[in-house]
C-alpha cells in the first residue's frame, strides 16, 4: 500500500474530488491548480474520511483468496487461499462478487459497541480506505441509557479491501506455517497451502 497516492500527479482517476471553489472535477490534472477558476489548491486540505487515499488492491478475481472470512454458500468451506474459482470440497463453483452487498456505501462488521467501531474506523482510514461511521439511536435506547446502534460503511469497491483488513490485522494471527509438500511459507489463516493446494492438517512428508 502506497499511503501518499492520492499525492500523486496527474491526479489519479479514482481520487474523486472537485475543486472547493468553482466545483471543477480535478481528476487527472497535472498539477495542484484548478484550471477552470485558476485556485491553487493543497490536497490535503480536500481530504475527509469518506476520500479514498489509494485505489482498490482486492476485487472478486484476487488469487489465492485472501482471508475475507467467507465460506463456500453449499458446504461453509472457508474459501480463503483458494487459487480459483470453485470449492474443493464439495466443487460449487463461487464468485466473490455476488458476497459483496449491492448499494454505493455498505456495512461492514464493526464491533458492538461505539469504541471498537472507532477503532476499526481509525484502522481503515490509515489503510487508506474511505469510510463513515453512523450512530443510529431512539428515545426507548436514550431513554434507558443503551449504547446507540453504530454502523459503518465503506464503499462498495473497498468492501473486499476491508473485510481482508478486519479479518487479517498482524495482532490477531497466530505465525505462518510451512507446507510440507512444497516448501512455501503460508499464511496462518490459510488451510490449505496456496501453492500447491495441500492441507495444513496433512501435512506429513517433507518437500520433494
Amino acid at each position: 500500500m502506497n499511503p501518499d497516492a492520492y499525492r500523486q500527479l496527474p491526479i489519479p482517476e479514482w481520487l474523486d474530488l472537485s475543486c472547493p471553489q468553482c466545483g471543477y472535477p480535478l481528476r487527472g490534472l497535472p498539477e495542484h491548480r484548478c484550471p477552470e477558476c485558476g485556485l491553487a489548491f493543497d490536497i490535503d486540505d480536500l481530504i475527509t474520511p469518506t476520500t479514498p487515499l489509494r485505489p482498490p488492491e482486492i476485487t472478486p478475481t484476487t488469487r489465492p483468496v485472501p482471508e475475507l472470512g467467507l465460506t463456500c454458500a453449499n458446504c461453509d468451506y472457508p474459501l480463503r487461499g483458494l487459487p480459483g474459482g470453485r470449492c474443493p470440497e464439495c466443487g460449487e463453483p463461487f464468485d466473490l462478487a455476488a458476497c459483496v452487498p449491492s448499494g454505493k456505501w455498505v456495512p461492514i462488521p464493526a464491533g458492538g459497541n461505539q469504541p471498537q467501531a472507532q477503532l476499526v474506523f481509525n484502522a481503515l482510514r490509515t489503510q487508506g480506505i474511505p469510510c463513515v461511521l453512523e450512530f443510529a439511536s431512539d428515545t426507548l435506547s436514550t431513554m434507558y441509557g443503551f449504547s446507540p446502534a453504530v454502523l459503518l460503511r465503506v464503499p462498495r469497491g473497498y468492501y473486499l479491501d476491508a473485510l481482508h483488513f478486519i479479518r487479517s490485522r498482524p495482532e490477531d494471527q497466530p505465525p505462518a506455517w510451512t507446507c510440507a509438500q512444497c516448501g512455501e511459507e503460508v499464511p496462518a489463516n490459510f488451510d490449505l497451502c496456496w501453492k500447491c493446494q495441500s492441507p495444513r492438517d496433512s501435512q506429513t512428508a517433507g518437500p520433494g
